[in-house]
């Protein structure tokens, strides 16, 4: 009989086991109830698919983490030539970007990749790229995909949803796969694959901005905004407007202003700062505009201040392919005298408006 009961004990602990380590495998699948109704104080666990919309989170949300039906495998040491050996050695940092691409975004990627394999290795930088997509439904796509990856190795895929407003999960999920896999000395940069970027420009910024922790005392690497930094911003309300696609509700940001943030065509830090930003972000539902959301929201909330937000003086990257830096220091001096011309056109309505109301006060006043 004893035999008996400790081969029932025995069972009783594999199925326990087995269900515990299965419901940890599914993704979301981390909630437990107790069954007080059969009074057997049973641990059941919760069977629910994972929601990217992220609608049905609650208190004791955790994101699951991400699977990946392809990997980069480009990111292994250099094999260099005679000619280049010398210089790899004298590499003192490493910058991986993660570039958001649409699965059928095929040319974005050649584009980026020629612009990136001319600069592959510039003066003591190393800089490499790996695209994060997403699941592809059409058979076409995903047979060119795979022929992409075999070429080239540089593939991060997501087993998600490849649609607009799921793309803060890629950022996510390149966050994710970066923590687990690269070295916290290494950099890290985000961006669109509809972007230009100048490495040689970009290189000044890192070592200007590496310089600046240093001198600092900073106890992390900043964020550079390699494009654009935007300050005392409001979430845009109008849900239809010409701008919908950025449409944030008050139920998923209630404050009146953002915080300070890059925008997110392309941004740079450092993996000790994506590591802690990867942390917070899995408790955390995920607001649509991921930009404010982990360079400006979760910034703040893990400490870091404004000032270590770094703003630059020189374009970088502009949002376009195939522009040289000349038509992007024209493009931006275009857009400032834009701006100026606005503010200027506004104060003189302003005053225009002051005279005529002005007027009508003194001509319903004949005393005056």
């Amino acid at each position: 009989m004893r035999h008996f009961r400790k081969v029932r004990v025995l069972l009783a602990a594999c199925v326990i086991f087995t269900t515990t380590y299965i419901a940890f495998l599914q993704p979301g699948h981390t909630k437990w109830l107790v069954d007080k109704s059969s009074g057997t104080g049973k641990i059941q666990p919760v069977f629910r698919t994972y929601n990217f919309d992220e609608n049905d989170t609650d208190s004791n949300f955790e994101r699951p983490k991400f699977k990946f039906l392809k990997e980069p495998k480009n990111l292994l040491p250099i094999q260099c030539d005679s000619n280049l050996c010398a210089e790899v050695t004298n590499v003192s940092w490493t910058m991986v970007s993660f570039i958001k691409s649409k699965s059928d975004h095929f040319q974005h990627r050649e584009q980026m990749r020629a612009m990136w394999q001319k600069n592959h290795l510039y003066k003591k930088g190393r800089f490499l790229v790996v695209f994060v997509v997403a699941r592809s439904n059409d058979s076409k796509n995903a047979a060119l995909l795979n022929e992409e990856h075999e070429r080239h190795h540089d593939i991060l895929q997501m087993d998600g949803p490849d649609e607009y407003r799921y793309v803060p999960l890629k950022t996510l999920a390149g966050m994710q796969w970066a923590t687990e896999h690269l070295p916290q000395s290494y950099l890290y940069s985000s961006g669109d694959d509809d972007f230009t970027i100048y490495p040689e420009t970009l290189y000044t910024a890192i070592e200007n901005a590496l310089e600046s922790k240093l001198t600092n005392k900073w106890p992390s690497n900043p964020i550079i905004c390699s494009y654009r930094a935007v300050e005392n911003t409001s979430p845009y309300r109008n849900k239809t407007g010409p701008y919908k696609k950025w449409y944030i509700s008050a139920d998923e940001y209630k404050w009146p202003f953002y915080p300070k943030f890059c925008l997110g065509g392309f941004y740079t830090t450092g993996m000790d700062v994506i590591a802690q930003l990867n942390v917070l972000s899995r408790t955390q539902r995920y607001l649509r505009v991921d930009d404010v959301w982990l360079t400006g929201i979760l910034r703040q909330r893990m400490g870091m201040p404004n000032g270590m937000v770094i703003v630059l003086k020189e374009p970088v990257a502009v949002h376009g392919q195939g522009k040289t830096l000349q038509q992007i220091v024209e493009g931006e001096k275009k857009r400032k005298v834009s701006k100026e011309r606005s503010k200027k056109n506004i104060q003189n309505s302003m005053g225009a408006i002051k005279i005529i109301a002005d007027g009508i006060t003194k001509w319903g006043n004949p005393s005056q």
